[in-house]
């Protein structure tokens, strides 16, 4: 009977790791500056998108990398071969691919 209970694996309770108080301490009053540091902004009469913005004209790459983190790494889309729109651009293609360009000669240029 012990060595049934042995194979079984063990319940991961409490914090995850790297989740301790201090660390939890520290984002709290992060995210509490900053939702000050927006009010401020807002009061001056300028906002998180103007900055954004700003900083977007001095240095994109810096802007781009910076706000990268918090933007989705993988995005999928689940696409049914049933849906309308995927259709629509299917018969659009067939009907590009389908379409023939017929050259002709604009006969008043030729007629000198």
């Amino acid at each position: 009977m012990d060595n049934k209970l042995k194979n079984i694996p063990k319940r991961s309770r409490g914090r995850p790791k790297g989740s301790s108080s201090a660390t939890i301490r520290a984002i709290s009053i992060i995210t509490n500056e900053l939702a000050e540091s927006l009010e401020i902004l807002n009061k001056r009469g300028k906002s998180l998108a103007e900055c954004l913005a700003d900083e977007f004209e001095q240095s994109p790459s810096r802007v781009l990398t910076a706000v990268s983190r918090y933007l989705p790494q993988k995005i999928e889309l689940d696409v049914k071969d049933n849906n309308p729109f995927i259709q629509s651009l299917r018969e659009v293609n067939e009907r590009m691919t389908s379409h023939v360009v017929i050259d002709h000669v604009d006969q008043d240029k030729n007629s000198d």
